[in-house]
């Protein structure tokens, strides 16, 4: 204890620090150390009180069986049946059994399958379609109250489009191309696609789109003359498509925003103006056919 007067002229004792111990006495003691701190963590765990129950509603409990069920996906789905297909052919090769032999040879299929497919990357872009319904309208809208039937053309350098009068008397309406988002994407791949022409956007283009985004499951590009026709099976904008206002008011004069991408990149490409024409989609194939028109440059 130690003593110490302060201004007023009262004595205190105030504890003295305890004395440090030796360094060699401190890791003498630590030997065993850490068996007694799992030791010790053990029995916290053993001792430990159980976490309170969380009562959910009805509401939370469909929530997260949806969000469950989801997450068990097709690609995970696959790989349990090729898992199943190797248990099969090991029984089929140990009972001689041709109906295991043939399970395991159709589980295998089916595995590959699934594994391969990239639905569920489409699957999860059908809420985001719904919710481009909306602004599309409105602008189509908007564009026709402004300058009545109109048409988009992708100007030369893709960086603006215009909403342009079908009767070339009620002027346009300047915005940024619809899918100009989507173009950014394919030139952190591709690099950019100013002036590459057209024999090297159709062979990279659809790769981009098919292969490495899973936007359709198979692409075609053709030019005859200054008509372009790009073919689109199983687009993920396909909830769109079958929409009859949106195919009135939208596909018929700018696009959706993957058509509307493939605009703006043949302009990039060529260095032309390009005109939406228009965008069909056939349900029975599952198919769209965007048509554009390339200007020639004066």
């Amino acid at each position: 204890m130690g003593r110490h007067c302060n201004r007023w002229g009262i004595t205190l004792e105030v504890p003295s620090a305890a004395p440090q111990p030796d360094q060699a006495d401190v890791e003498r003691r630590g030997e065993g150390t850490g068996v007694a701190n799992s030791l010790r963590t053990i029995w916290d765990k053993l001792t430990a009180k159980p976490a309170p129950e969380v009562t959910l509603t009805q509401e939370q409990y469909l929530r997260l069986k949806l969000g469950r069920s989801t997450s068990f996906t097709p690609h995970l789905t696959g790989l349990l049946l090729l898992l199943l297909s190797a248990a099969l052919l090991a029984v089929a090769y140990a009972a001689s059994s041709a109906i295991i032999e043939a399970s395991s040879i159709a589980s295998f299929a089916f595995g590959l399958a699934l594994v391969l497919s990239g639905g569920t990357p489409k699957v999860n872009l059908y809420p985001a379609n719904e919710g481009l319904r909306g602004p599309l309208l409105s602008l189509s809208r908007l564009a026709r109250e402004k300058v009545g039937e109109f048409r988009e053309t992708f100007l030369n350098g893709g960086e603006w489009s215009t909403l342009r009068a079908t009767d070339s008397k009620s002027g346009a309406i300047t915005v940024e191309p619809i899918g100009a988002a989507m173009v950014r994407d394919y030139e952190r791949e591709l690099g950019s696609l100013r002036g590459v022409g057209m024999d090297e956007l159709k062979t990279w283009l659809p790769m981009m789109i098919t292969d490495k985004l899973g936007l359709a499951s198979g692409m075609k590009m053709s030019r005859k003359g200054n008509t372009v026709v790009t073919t689109l099976s199983r687009p993920y904008v396909r909830t769109l498509c079958i929409d009859e206002e949106m195919a009135k008011e939208v596909c018929s004069c700018m696009g959706c925003p993957l058509v509307a991408s493939v605009g703006e990149s043949l302009a990039r490409a060529l260095k032309q103006d390009v005109v939406h024409v228009s965008c069909t989609f056939d349900p029975s194939t599952q198919t769209a056919n965007a048509i554009h028109t390339v200007v020639d440059s004066k």
